[in-house]
């Protein structure tokens, strides 16, 4: 969500670099302009840099409330092969162990990357996501899918 100004800091000049892990190049490559946005993924060295700012820190140093948020969406795309595997993954999964039609479909990925420092802060135990079934909403079907075979 914060990538979105990405663009704004790339406009008041100079080279911005955005670090991101190897994973998510693909998604971020949309945002690089040559010469003025450009990715550094964190498995290579960092080029020399003058500034650093958390990407976090980004919609404060804006204003963000009191002047307008960056609107230009979508502002990420995925790989349409990546996109079109996952779509077709999914169809068969649900259509396989919930076949009815036309019902909401959720799923909920309940575990990170368990090498992340702050992974048990982001993600909870199943049993703390209880409450989101108990809505009247026609669900047909729950997946869970995490990371490390968390589930």
């Amino acid at each position: 969500m914060v990538a979105r100004y990405l663009p704004a800091v790339a406009a008041m000049g100079g080279r911005v670099l955005l670090e991101t892990p190897p994973e998510l190049v693909g998604l971020m490559q949309d945002l690089v302009e040559p010469g003025r946005l450009e990715l550094a993924p964190t498995d290579q060295p960092l080029p020399p840099f003058d500034l650093q700012c958390p990407i976090m820190s980004l919609p404060g140093l804006f204003q963000a409330g009191i002047t307008p948020i960056p609107s230009k969406v979508p502002y990420l795309h995925a790989d349409d092969s990546l996109r079109v595997r996952w779509r077709d993954r999914l169809a068969q999964a649900t259509a396989r162990s919930f076949p009815l039609r036309g019902a909401l479909k959720v799923a909920l990925v309940w575990a990170g990357n368990p090498n992340f420092t702050g992974d048990r802060w982001r993600s909870p135990a199943c049993r703390r996501s209880r409450r989101c079934f108990r809505c009247r909403a026609p669900i047909s079907s729950v997946c869970r899918w995490g990371m490390g075979g968390a589930t």
